[in-house]
């Protein structure tokens, strides 16, 4: 019996020893399985072993006589996702939060004295003061304006205009911006018609001013007076600066923005002066149409307070006819006109049909060569390039004209009456000075 049982123990024990290697050999293939498939051997997806009591003996003997070792490239120690999403959150929040600001501290400043800050508080309530009843609605008129136009309204007039030494004093409103309306003095630039608010930014503007003398071209030029052309399309800011100006003056200018489709001619005299040394000075300007359909050779003019009464107005005129003629057409000044617009120019027809008439009456060398003279309005009107509507009207209104026996006579006594009128013209243009070429405009 004792031999039997001992050989039954050794064969137990045999089998015991086979099973643990066999258990051995199971892990190790398990191990390299998991290595082939990319699963460290401590995850958590290794498959559960169901609960049956001879599979946790097993794995029980397996786990006590096998200690597992981890291979390289493998970390001992996982960490969950959660917690790499956390920290990822925290890192994202904090580069997009804003950097703390930092307050800067202002270096130590003496107080004000308490009267210094009573007589500036009372200053500046007497400017707001002042402000408020010079932009009251009362003081302000509001006209309709188009969108592009909203920055700028028609307000309080400024009491003086700083305009080349000479403090012109406005009759009308112009639809300045309520910055400068509203003040006492209002400065512009002889150059480029700029508008400023003292004499000091004047002053800089014009150690920077980039228009050195009248823009355009010259297109006629005899003794000191010369006559410039400007594009409105191509000098808009400049001629939207003169038409503000001429708005000071007139009280029928209503285009003042859309300058494009106008051609400008300035009147400018070359003055030297003893403490400003030679320069151009502005006298006066009319605006003309580039496409009239009723042939319009001028739109508006202006001639500057301190120039008028000196046959400016007059020069003016007759150069607006003088084009005409070049271009042989008859022209017109636009309809209706004002009250001053309309006498000066009746006085410059009246001019034109003296001339003509005194050309007539005037005697030849041979007192045989004497015959009737012939008056035609229609031989008139071309070579003066004024409208026969326009002789006509003006015969009738000075009486020069009457209608006696079935025919129209024109008296030749008031003619020589009005002989004087004819003096007074101190300036004619000669068209041999004239250096321009008529441009057609397509539309």
């Amino acid at each position: 019996m004792d031999q039997g049982s001992s050989i039954i123990t050794r064969s137990a024990t045999r089998r015991s020893v086979r099973k643990i290697k066999l258990s051995k050999s199971q892990n190790n293939t398990d191990i390299n399985k998991t290595k082939s498939n990319g699963v460290s051997p401590t995850s958590k997806h290794i498959p559960k072993i169901k609960s049956n009591p001879i599979n946790k003996q097993k794995h029980q003997t397996s786990s006590s006589t096998t200690k597992i070792q981890p291979t390289k490239g493998t970390h001992s120690r996982l960490i969950s996702p959660y917690i790499w999403r956390s920290r990822l959150n925290q890192l994202n929040n904090q580069l997009s939060s804003p950097p703390p600001t930092r307050q800067r501290q202002l270096p130590r400043s003496n107080p004000i004295p308490s009267k210094q800050q009573s007589l500036f508080r009372e200053a500046q309530m007497k400017a707001k003061d002042k402000l408020k009843l010079k932009c009251s609605s009362s003081n302000v008129i509001s006209l309709p304006f188009s969108l592009s136009d909203k920055h700028i309204s028609e307000g309080p007039l400024p009491e003086v205009v700083v305009f080349e030494r000479n403090n012109i004093k406005p009759s009308f409103p112009s639809p300045y911006p309520l910055v400068f309306s509203s003040l006492p003095q209002m400065f512009l630039c002889p150059k480029c018609f700029q508008y400023f608010s003292s004499s000091d930014t004047l002053s800089l503007h014009l150690q920077h001013c980039s228009s050195t003398g009248p823009p355009g071209t010259e297109i006629y030029r005899q003794d000191n007076l010369s006559f410039f052309e400007v594009d409105g399309e191509l000098h808009k800011r400049f001629c939207q600066n003169l038409c503000l100006l001429s708005k000071l003056f007139l009280d029928h200018k209503t285009i003042y923005r859309d300058v494009s489709p106008f051609l400008f001619y300035l009147l400018y005299q070359w003055v030297n002066e003893d403490g400003k040394g030679p320069h151009w000075g502005f006298i006066g300007y009319f605006s003309k149409e580039k496409l009239s359909d009723k042939d319009h050779n001028l739109s508006c003019i202006m001639v500057l307070p301190q120039h008028l009464r000196k046959g400016y107005g007059n020069m003016l005129i007759e150069f607006s006819y003088l084009l005409s003629r070049h271009e042989e057409k008859q022209g017109s000044p636009e309809q209706p006109l004002s009250d001053l617009g309309l006498l000066a120019y009746r006085s410059y027809w009246r001019s034109v049909i003296l001339d003509h008439l005194i050309s007539l009456i005037t005697p030849g060398e041979d007192e045989e060569e004497k015959r009737t003279p012939v008056f035609s309005v229609k031989n008139l009107s071309v070579t003066s390039g004024v409208r026969a509507e326009d002789l006509i009207s003006t015969m009738q209104y000075y009486g020069l004209i009457k209608y006696w026996k079935s025919s129209h006579v024109i008296l030749v006594e008031e003619c020589s009456k009005n002989e004087g009128g004819t003096k007074k013209r101190k300036r004619k243009l000669d068209p041999v000075h004239l250096v321009w070429n008529p441009t057609e405009w397509v539309s």
